[in-house]
């Protein structure tokens, strides 16, 4: 048994060798500007090494409140709907001509929502390979600020009831245990 795991531990770490993740990721990253009240406003940024044919093409932020898009950059077009079931923002090139270079970076990606709770969301940047002509990596799921619903407070009221409730169940059982039980 422990030759057969001793094996596959073997074959696991030479695959992981011969295949780095790190090759099937696009390198990558987002920045998230706050300082102007109800609006986020964001830049990204394309961290491939100079001479990657790796060029983003898309961006994607999921989104948990009624936003309007106000600025889009020049080259690019938006769209607000479900993205794999998840309410997003969506940004995408036009063509070649407008994808983020490898070692560039790319801003006026903004948003309006009339909320003012300000949370972590999952963004995602694509990329499009030059020279193959055909879809590159993806980055890992960014973690930028994003405007989201005010959580719901319960009413004062609430609390106050369940714990009301649970001190008079707990009276009502001790009482009932304590009873002798009738033959």
């Amino acid at each position: 048994m422990q030759r057969i795991c001793g094996s596959l531990l073997l074959i696991s770490a030479l695959t992981v060798t011969l295949h780095p993740l790190s090759a099937s990721v696009l390198a990558a990253n987002i920045t998230a500007n706050t300082s102007v009240p109800d609006v986020w406003t964001y830049t990204i940024f394309n961290n491939q090494t100079a001479g990657s044919p790796d060029y983003v093409d898309q961006f994607t932020i999921a989104i948990s409140a009624p936003i309007t898009v106000i600025a889009t950059p020049a080259g690019w077009s938006d769209s607000i709907g479900l993205v794999d079931g998840v309410m997003s923002i969506q940004w995408w090139s036009n063509g070649d001509s407008s994808d983020l270079a490898p070692g560039a970076s790319l801003g006026g990606f903004s948003i309006r929502s009339n909320t003012t709770t300000s949370v972590m969301g999952n963004a995602d940047l694509n990329s499009w390979d030059h020279s193959a002509e055909d879809p590159g990596p993806n980055s890992v799921t960014i973690q930028v600020a994003t405007p989201s619903q005010n959580a719901q407070v319960p009413e004062p009221w609430t609390g106050s009831t369940v714990g009301l409730s649970l001190l008079v169940a707990s009276f009502w059982l001790r009482k009932r245990s304590s009873r002798p039980m009738a033959k």
